[in-house]
């Protein structure tokens, strides 16, 4: 079997990355009442926007380009994959004999993205291409990099502010696109000063990583656990529940470090056409899993198991991730394979 990995410039490391994350958050959705998935949560969520600003292009291009670029990327597929998941709740309700009122609390979730299992990956995409375009208009906007890092800064305290006070889900994710900026400049900090130089060394002195990834790990146990005490739950950017701050914060980039050496570091030769082709397709996978997660579920429920001991059994819900994740693979593949049998076909004609 092979994959369709043609684009171009792609760092390895960081389609790995990408992977793992999104594996973890299908983790997350599983099941929320093991400590490990409040470890999950102290960091999944802003190691994507950080691995999303280490590929973001904005100095190069203009605005427009950038805006219609980003539209193409990101909204896009976010209407496309809401108007099947539309169809599939007009189909639902019209056997349940309640289209009306199933429409009309989708409708309402899909838009304000907060939705159910099914579509909760959704507002992803709308919250990414949001602080993207935020991003974007700080750095066209404000040039001397102090005062571009300062406004990035001031901008997340507000977001975490906001959660605070007020705590009210907006439209499109905008309540996490400011707290999330944070992330997203990190990455694009990171991206501007040492990408390059960290993704081309030679991958020497395994121990002293190995070393400091340990620490870290430590670091984000530490400050995570803490944090949970102080909110009494994981924290969650779905639900505006970021507890200290400043503690969410560095635990967040403890994760983040975490990852990146032991990708970018320590397992940097290991490759991996499985891995890189999962990392270059989590945005299909962010917004099918809820939909595969509940298919899966109702599978191992009615073959497998009963539903009350798949939602105490960890090991059941590590197979109900990796299912989730590998059915993920074959609906995305499937997709890719056939389009290009018609893309060919077409071509030949």
């Amino acid at each position: 079997m092979t994959f369709n990995s043609k684009t171009k410039e792609r760092i390895d490391w960081i389609d790995y990355a990408k992977a793992l994350g999104v594996f973890l958050v299908i983790m997350g959705h599983t099941y929320k009442g093991y400590s490990f998935i409040g470890w999950i949560y102290s960091f999944h969520m802003p190691l994507f926007f950080f691995l999303s600003g280490t590929t973001l292009k904005i100095e190069q291009i203009s605005c427009k380009e950038f805006f219609k670029k980003r539209v193409k990327a990101l909204l896009i597929p976010y209407i496309l994959y809401s108007a099947v998941y539309i169809i599939l709740e007009v189909v639902k309700g019209a056997l349940n004999g309640n289209i009306d009122g199933t429409m009309k609390y989708f409708l309402r979730d899909a838009f304000w993205i907060r939705g159910e299992q099914a579509t909760i990956g959704l507002w992803f995409l709308p919250l990414l291409f949001l602080v993207e375009v935020l991003l974007m208009a700080v750095c066209k906007g404000i040039r001397n990099k102090n005062l571009r890092a300062g406004t990035v800064l001031f901008i997340t305290v507000i977001g975490f502010l906001y959660a605070d006070k007020i705590g009210k889900a907006l439209p499109w994710g905008l309540d996490a696109a400011f707290v999330v900026i944070f992330f997203l400049y990190a990455g694009y900090v990171f991206q501007q000063v040492c990408l390059s130089s960290w993704t081309n060394a030679k991958q020497d002195n395994i121990l002293k990583y190995a070393v400091v990834g340990i620490a870290l790990l430590l670091v984000n146990g530490i400050l995570n656990n803490y944090n949970m005490k102080l909110i009494g739950d994981n924290a969650d950017m779905y639900s505006l529940r970021y507890g200290n701050a400043i503690l969410y914060v560095l635990s967040a980039l403890a994760g983040i470090g975490v990852i990146s050496i032991v990708l970018g570091r320590i397992l940097k030769n290991a490759k991996s056409e499985f891995w890189r082709f999962m990392g270059r397709n989590t945005l299909h996978i962010y917004c099918l899993h809820g939909l595969a997660l509940t298919f899966v579920r109702k599978v191992l429920n009615l073959y497998v198991i009963k539903e009350e001991d798949s939602l105490r059994v960890m090991g059941i819900d590590i197979v109900l991730s990796v299912c989730t994740f590998l059915l993920c693979f074959v609906v995305i593949w499937g997709a890719k394979y056939i389009g290009n049998i018609i893309l060919s076909k077409v071509k030949e004609k």
